[in-house]
């Protein structure tokens, strides 16, 4: 619609050069011509399309930053070794009491280890002090009443001075079996019928 006007103008201007008289017809022409023009929809004296090679701006959207990764603890057997390490229980202290042992212990010992060697027949005592037996520092006696000498208590025996030493009773619950018929003194080291007098030594 926008050609057909301006063809419109266009012919009122020959007019108007052809036709000096016309000029007040021509006028009204012009003049209907730009009401024409006016009033066609969608025409304007400015154009408001952009020009060629205009770049159209588009909204810009807002900017979202990504969410961070997420990271995923790795466990590992080394990670599990040192948790268990830091929360180990504290190593259990054991602690021991010493019980002080008596010489009536100790003499109870004495007295069940000859019950169990000892030859039969002979009593047993346990006495914690010197022996009085004419024997230097005796610390064990046994004895078997003979027509020579005779025993403190006037049978076959086994006395211990000195239940501390294991040594003491073993001799001589090992000493019990030797032959007493000789009515002597035995000597340590003394040996009879393959058995020797005092064979565990002496106590330290």
């Amino acid at each position: 619609m926008l050609a057909a006007a301006v063809v419109a103008v266009f012919a009122v201007a020959t007019a108007l050069n052809l036709t000096g008289g016309a000029r007040t017809n021509a006028k009204a022409s012009i003049f209907m011509a730009r009401a024409q023009l006016t009033a066609a929809p969608g025409v304007s004296d400015r154009s408001t399309s952009p020009s060629v090679g205009a770049r159209a701006t588009s909204p810009t959207s807002p900017t979202t930053a990504a969410p961070p990764p997420t990271t995923t603890p790795t466990t590992t057997a080394a990670s599990i070794r040192s948790a268990a390490a830091t929360t180990a229980a504290p190593p259990k202290v054991v602690v021991t009491t010493a019980v002080a042992v008596t010489t009536a212990d100790e003499c109870s010992v004495a007295l069940t280890y000859l019950a169990a060697h000892a030859k039969p027949g002979f009593a047993h005592y346990c006495r914690p002090r010197p022996l009085t037996v004419g024997i230097s520092q005796a610390v064990a006696y046994t004895c078997v009443p003979g027509t020579r000498f005779t025993c403190p208590d006037g049978v076959p025996e086994i006395i211990i001075a000195d239940p501390a030493c294991p040594i003491s009773y073993e001799n001589e619950a090992s000493n019990s079996y030797w032959n007493f018929s000789s009515g002597a003194v035995i000597s340590p080291g003394a040996v009879q019928s393959g058995r020797t007098w005092d064979p565990y030594g002496e106590c330290p």
